[in-house]
């Protein structure tokens, strides 16, 4: 996301994420500052949480 310029609300959707766990703390800023809204898929939640990452919780919803 490095040079790209979000808009407030914009939606981004990663996938794989548990591939770029330090991600989160990004996208986790992007949520609070910025207001944008993330749809995060990945098939190793496990992974993320063996690994001490930002899970975002209280911030974030499971549709």
């Amino acid at each position: 996301m490095s040079g790209q310029v979000l808009k407030k609300n914009a939606l981004v959707v990663i996938d794989e994420i548990q591939r770029l766990p330090d991600l989160l703390n990004e996208v986790h800023l992007l949520i609070e500052e910025k207001k944008c809204r993330f749809l995060l898929t990945g098939s190793s939640a496990r992974r993320l949480k063996k690994g001490g990452v930002n899970l975002l919780g209280g911030r974030a919803r499971v549709q």
